[in-house]
Formats: structure tokens, sequence, C-alpha cells
């Protein structure tokens, strides 16, 4: 039995030992990774452009407004920041999520999380102070994510994250 040729690109024999997971992300339309944000109101996609805008000013009218949500509006909001943070950390995405956790305790263990799960690699090195500055007294969790920059990871990330656990 002789197989059929596939055209350049097919990933037909690929999918047949990739995990099922990886192979339906390959497969994705770019607009089923946009979903989270474009499943957002209108109102809430408009807050969370202005919660990435490049002028701080903008920004804060606009965490103010994230803070005045309620739990399930702000938690979509978050998450979605959070995702586009992981993607951009030196993005605003980061900075207005990092604000909205400093108000909103409950989200703390979201952001750690998110944070964690960042290749050390890509942490801006004024991360870990802006974590000291805008979130005090600070959890456990965030603790723990500056415990991980502080020993693993570029030399200027544990110098800063040494830094901003007072040592």
């Amino acid at each position: 039995m002789s197989a059929t040729p596939r055209p350049p690109g097919d990933t037909a024999a690929h999918d047949a030992v990739a995990p099922p997971r990886a192979a339906a992300r390959r497969r994705r339309p770019i607009a089923v990774l946009l979903l989270p944000a474009a499943r957002l109101p209108a109102a809430l996609q408009e807050l969370l452009g202005r919660l990435e805008h490049a002028v701080a000013a903008t920004r804060g009218t606009a965490v103010d407004e994230g803070d005045a949500l309620g739990a399930g509006e702000v938690v979509q909001i978050f998450d979605v920041l959070l995702e586009r943070g992981s993607r951009d950390p030196r993005g605003h995405a980061l900075d207005s999520a990092l604000e909205l956790a400093a108000r909103k305790p409950e989200l703390v263990g979201r952001l750690a999380e998110a944070l964690d799960a960042l290749p050390a690699g890509s942490v801006p090195m004024q991360l870990p102070a802006k974590l000291v500055a805008a979130i005090d007294p600070r959890p456990a969790e965030l603790t723990a994510v500056l415990e991980r920059w502080r020993t693993a990871g570029p030399r200027a990330l544990k110098r800063a994250a040494a830094e901003a656990l007072g040592g």
C-alpha cells in the first residue's frame, strides 16, 4: 500500500503523531485567538483599549473605571489584560493589570500565576520594583514570584528582584 503524496504544508502526517491539543492549536484561525476580547461587550472592549493606552493619564482613568466594575466584569477584563501582558510583558496591559490588582486584592492570585508563567528573560527589569510599590503588603504568592526571579533569569532581573525583596 503506497502513501498518497501530500502537498507541501499539509500537516496531516504531523497531526497523526502530535498531541491532539497541539494539532488543534495549530489549525485555529486567528479570530479564535482573539476571542477573549472579542467576546467582551462593546463598553468593556472600549475600556480595554483605554487600559492599554500609551498615555498614563488615560490608563489611570480607565483603571478607576475598571475598579468600579462588578466582580464578573473586572475578572473578564483582568484575564484579557493578563493574556496580552503575557504576550508582551513590556506593554501597557501588564501595567494596568498590576494597578487593578493593587486595588482589588482578589485578583492578586491571578496576577501572581500569570507572572510566574513568564519566562524570566522576558520580564521587564522594572517590574519587581513596580510590584513592591503597587501592592503593599505583599502577599506570599508575589513574594514567591520575586524569589523565583531572584534565583533564575538574567543578572539584571536577579538584582532587581533582590532589591525588591529588600536585600
